[in-house]
């Protein structure tokens, strides 16, 4: 098949969505398709190149990882060069294409919303205006397409309740875990957190349990990449490693024995979580994340002392949090490997083009 992926951004920004979309992307390539990427305005101001074999052609105008006007007449100009099915993330596209199309969402606007709501950060009162503007635009276009991936059970019901889809097909992110795998056991005094320093994602509430949690367990360190670089916290033992390239991050993973995500916002499927649990770490979250079995392979907790609680128990005890871990990297083989998130996506394609 000849595959067009539009997305917002492939490569210019560090998220789960652009780790997940690559992913994807090289698995297609893999399996034999041809498959082009068209995106935003590109960080370097290059306008076209090939990366492991997917093609990525940049808008040349616009902003940098933005839904623009001008990201939009790009799109709308590259797909008159005859693709069998378009591929959009995240309801990037602001018109309905003439091709078969497929979008995967990430998440929904009422979940951005009930987000913006609960947090009550600087950002609420735009992102609630925002939402609000473009759903009749959202909504036409995921209601539109010829099928609609979910990345959970949940978020299929919210979507169908929201935009009501033609078609919905639940399909799992992906990890690579050839390259996300455990490797040597560390000291088990090391939780971790990787994502945006925002305060939706939680992260400073673990900050808020150190003084607690090293009361118990003395020389416990907090990792937190992401944000700024060289950005310090007067909280010991809590270190701020900056932002890190993808790269890198199995073997920072793999430096430390538990992963953190208490977030408040309403998750699709974070792939950050995915990832610690390929690299057989115990997670512990709380239930906007629908991935982690509470008691098998990590913990699901919303209730902040029993959160606390809990990471100083794992702290404590090597072999539950081993055993954890076990569970975890064997959870992401049996249902998160990057090959059957790919052969769910061409099974989907195929689907959507025998009844086009």
């Amino acid at each position: 098949m000849k595959i067009a992926v539009v997305t917002r951004s492939y490569n210019q920004l560090i998220g789960g969505m652009e780790t997940t979309t690559q992913n994807l992307c090289r698995g297609l390539v893999k399996a034999g398709h041809d498959v082009t990427v068209i995106t935003s305005k590109s960080s370097d101001g290059c306008y076209g190149e090939t990366i492991d074999g997917v093609h990525i052609f940049y808008a040349p105008k616009g902003k940098l990882g933005r839904h623009s006007n001008q990201f939009q007449e790009f799109v709308q100009q590259e797909l008159t060069y005859g693709f069998d099915i378009i591929h959009v993330e995240s309801a990037s596209l602001r018109f309905k294409p003439k091709q078969p199309y497929v979008v995967r969402m990430h998440g929904t606007s009422i979940g951005e919303i009930k987000t913006a709501f609960k947090t009550l950060s600087f950002r609420s009162p735009l992102t609630i205006i925002n939402q609000f503007i473009n759903y009749p635009i959202v909504n036409k276009m995921v209601g539109g397409a010829n099928a609609v991936v979910a990345l959970t059970d949940k978020m299929a019901a919210d979507l169908k309740k929201e935009y009501s889809p033609k078609k919905v097909k639940v399909i799992y992110n992906g990890v690579d875990t050839n390259v996300f795998k455990p490797s040597e056991p560390t000291n088990g005094k090391v939780i971790l957190y990787v994502g945006r320093l925002i305060p939706e994602k939680g992260y400073q509430k673990v900050i808020e349990l150190m003084p607690e949690i090293r009361e118990r367990v003395p020389n416990t360190t907090f990792l937190i990449v992401g944000g700024k670089a060289h950005q310090k916290s007067n909280v010991e033992g809590v270190h701020f490693l900056g932002p890190i390239k993808h790269e890198f991050l199995p073997a920072v993973y793999n430096s430390t024995d538990i992963f953190v995500l208490p977030t408040d916002r309403e998750e699709g499927m974070p792939m950050t979580v995915l990832e610690a649990m390929a690299c057989g770490k115990t997670c512990v979250t709380t239930s906007k994340v629908n991935v982690v079995s509470s008691g098998w392979d990590g913990y699901v907790i919303d209730d902040p002392h029993n959160f606390k609680e809990t990471l100083i128990e794992l702290l404590q005890e090597d072999g539950v949090r081993n055993i954890k871990g076990k569970n975890a990297r064997q959870t992401v083989l049996e249902k998160y490997s990057v090959d059957k998130m790919v052969a769910d996506h061409v099974k989907l394609y195929e689907e959507v083009l025998e009844n086009a």
